[in-house]
């Protein structure tokens, strides 16, 4: 017997079917365009954070970082054509919305990158979701190239960790102006610390002196007396460096020993020009006994390798030269006698503008040097595992002025006369510290 249900009840089914068929084009795209969404979205992003490192590098370089970001945007298949939108600021800019920077950031040096994507729905669009939009953003900074002296910008710098690091004495005044000392020892005898006098005649006035271990000095009277600027510490060992050669940034210096220097003299001067010299070919010693009273240093880089023998002059020498760096791969300097006017590069090449004298690593021979009072020397000696001695001398009568910094393993001033060292940072060696990028965001 056939049965049939109530005419109430035809169609039912069909709605059933209809309301899950919603229900199962709702999961698709949930599924299929959700996915699709987060793909972009997570692709959007990867290309907002290269976008916005191409330009933070563009921009450390000199060129056009704007153009470089969108560059990069591109691609990645983002660009300003409706479907996606890419936009690059400079924090600075009105129209930036950095968010999350340092105190006091400066904003110029951080670079925005903002991509819009409309992603178009396939299934959504059952329910009236024809697209999705994402917003992604990205920050980077581009932290400029810059140069800055080495220990903090200390006048005299004694690397060595052993007692006497650093020694003063003789007659006169030593006084050191524009910053202070830096003794690296951890010396703490009593009698003969990191830094250490036995002058009760010598008078040292310097801005500061920081040292990592014992100062012993005489204190009635007080010989050793900072006249600020700079705070004074001593007995510190959170200042020590531990292998400070090893961290110590270098200078780009190439030498060829196929390039040597040449020499010329008239009947009263003696002209060098830069290049290699190596007291073991003939012709090209140095310095040569046939060298006359007066010797001028061309410009240049002087690479000067003469073993174990050492750069010194003969009394009523006159030896001078301006933008000159003097690179010792071998021998000592001994310039006690003569007269020398010589200053560092400027200008030439951020690898060793304001580099005087430079003894290569490895290279520790003693270097000495007596400032007369017709003397001059500006730059910056790096010898930093060589004895450096400081004197000035009484034979003309006037203070010796050194516009130096100095580099030492160990440090000796002393002298029959008052002796000024003063340090200026503009022109002494500064390393240059290369550009750095940074992703904030």
């Amino acid at each position: 017997m056939k049965t049939s249900l109530p005419s109430t009840q035809r169609g039912q089914a069909l709605v059933f079917i209809a309301l899950a068929a919603v229900a199962l084009v709702a999961f698709a795209a949930l599924a299929i365009d959700g996915s699709a969404v987060f793909s972009d979205r997570r692709h959007a992003q990867n290309a907002a954070d290269t976008s916005a490192l191409a330009a933070a590098l563009a921009k450390t370089r000199g060129n056009d970082w704007e153009a470089a970001a969108r560059a990069r945007a591109t691609s990645n298949g983002y660009t300003n054509n409706g479907t996606t939108i890419v936009e690059v600021y400079l924090c600075s800019d009105s129209n930036a919305t950095c968010t999350g920077l340092p105190t006091g950031a400066d904003k110029t040096q951080y670079i925005q990158v903002k991509i819009t994507s409309h992603v178009k729905t396939t299934f959504a669009r059952v329910i009236g979701r024809t697209e999705v939009i994402n917003h992604v953003d990205a920050v980077a900074r581009a932290v400029p190239g810059y140069r800055t002296t080495t220990f903090g910008g200390r006048a005299l710098v004694a690397l060595q960790d052993t007692c006497s690091a650093f020694t003063y004495g003789g007659n006169g005044t030593i006084t050191v102006t524009g910053s202070g000392i830096f003794v690296n020892s951890k010396c703490t005898n009593t009698s003969n610390g990191a830094l250490n006098s036995n002058s009760s005649v010598t008078r040292v006035y310097t801005p500061c002196y920081n040292v990592v271990g014992n100062v012993t000095v005489p204190t009635s009277p007080t010989t050793l007396i900072p006249t600020g600027g700079c705070q004074t510490n001593t007995n510190d060992p959170s200042m020590f460096m531990t292998n400070p050669l090893a961290t110590l940034p270098h200078p780009n210096i190439t030498c060829d020993p196929n390039n040597l220097g040449s020499v010329s003299s008239t009947s009263t001067t003696t002209t060098l020009t830069s290049g290699y010299y190596d007291d073991r070919n003939t012709g090209n010693t140095f310095p040569a006994t046939n060298w006359k009273s007066n010797v001028v240093m061309s410009p240049g880089i002087y690479c000067i390798d003469i073993g174990t023998h050492t750069f010194s002059l003969s009394g009523g020498q006159v030896i001078s030269g301006s933008n000159v760096l003097i690179y010792m791969v071998h021998g000592g300097i001994s310039w006690t006698s003569g007269e020398i006017h010589l200053s560092a590069p400027q200008g030439v090449n951020a690898d060793y503008d304001g580099l005087l004298l430079y003894m290569a690593p490895g290279n520790c021979e003693n270097v000495s040097i007596t400032g007369n009072g017709g003397s001059s020397f500006v730059g910056t000696i790096m010898a930093p595992c060589s004895l450096v001695k400081i004197a000035g001398s009484s034979s003309q009568g006037n203070v010796a002025t050194l516009e130096n910094q100095i580099i030492a393993g160990t440090i000796a001033l002393s002298g029959g006369a008052d002796l000024t060292i003063n340090f200026n940072s503009h022109i002494q060696w500064q390393p240059p510290i290369p550009p750095e990028l940074q992703m904030t965001k």
